[in-house]
């Protein structure tokens, strides 16, 4: 997804975060969760918004695991990106994490995030595998890097020689944003787990316009949304090989996606959001 986050992958601060294993009897979606980032100009917003989605899990896009996240709710990292894997930073986190991973503050961690794109992570696939032996070191359960299509020639081409590597891949990420057509996306989950033969994550997807210029010409209607929101969620909790997934918190000033916005700008939540609250 090419979106409005500049983050890094470096942060080392380790507080402590609850671990969610499954449901917690409040019947919310074991597999529910979201991603908001936690910069410091976010302040608190980020956390008062987790709680209000009644999420199980929550993702940053980054590697710093804050110290105040909502109980229950399980935080996992995310190697955004980096090309040197050798670097003094990049082996304190690497540390940082397995030792988060060893007192159970974490169990996953995130790949890079749409490596085959020139405004997200960028990376060569070489460059990519080069790097994946330093988080396979973490000892956490290890996600896939998340693509801009997870079938494409840069996916393949990882999933194929990290397989001949003997490298570890614990679960594909998926990214989609089509439209409000729920067969359509779970029959592509369908062929992404028939193509790889691996557990999915769905770590960003929403409904979007690739065409709208301004969010009024969207074409699609928040109401077909919660219908595909209505439709989607029960479907991907009853596919077994999808294990979580993340719906993304567009703005709904955005243009491609304001129809998807699970917050109005004041952090109270949109018709849509409640719905996914409450799922």
């Amino acid at each position: 997804m090419k979106n409005l986050y500049l983050l890094t992958v470096f942060s080392l601060v380790v507080g402590s975060v609850a671990l969610v294993r499954a449901g917690d009897g409040r019947g919310r979606s074991p597999k529910k969760g979201i991603g908001l980032i936690t910069v410091r100009e976010n302040k608190d917003s980020w956390r008062a918004k987790v709680r209000s989605l009644d999420v199980q899990w929550h993702y940053s896009w980054g590697a710093e695991i804050p110290s105040n996240e909502p109980e229950n709710v399980e935080f996992v990292p995310m190697i955004w990106g980096g090309r040197n894997p050798e670097s003094d930073r990049s082996r304190a986190m690497i540390e940082a994490l397995t030792e988060a991973g060893k007192d159970e503050h974490v169990a996953h961690l995130l790949g890079f995030n749409e490596p085959d794109s020139d405004s997200q992570a960028n990376l060569l696939v070489e460059q990519a595998l080069g790097g994946w032996p330093a988080l396979m070191t973490t000892g956490l359960r290890l996600g896939s890097p998340a693509c801009v299509h997870p079938d494409n020639d840069w996916m393949q081409r990882f999933m194929r020689e990290a397989d001949e590597k003997k490298f570890r891949v614990d679960f594909v990420c998926v990214h989609w944003y089509g439209g409000p057509n729920a067969k359509s996306l779970v029959d592509r989950l369908r062929k992404i787990h028939k193509l790889y033969g691996k557990p999915i994550w769905i770590t960003e997807f929403a409904v979007a316009d690739w065409k709208a210029k301004k969010p009024e010409d969207n074409k699609h209607k928040p109401e077909q949304v919660l219908a595909f929101m209505k439709e989607i969620l029960p479907a991907l909790d009853r596919l077994e090989f999808v294990e979580r997934y993340a719906w993304f918190p567009a703005d709904e000033t955005s243009a491609r996606l304001s129809p998807s916005a699970l917050f109005h700008e004041d952090g109270s939540l949109t018709t849509l959001g409640r719905f996914y609250a409450k799922h």
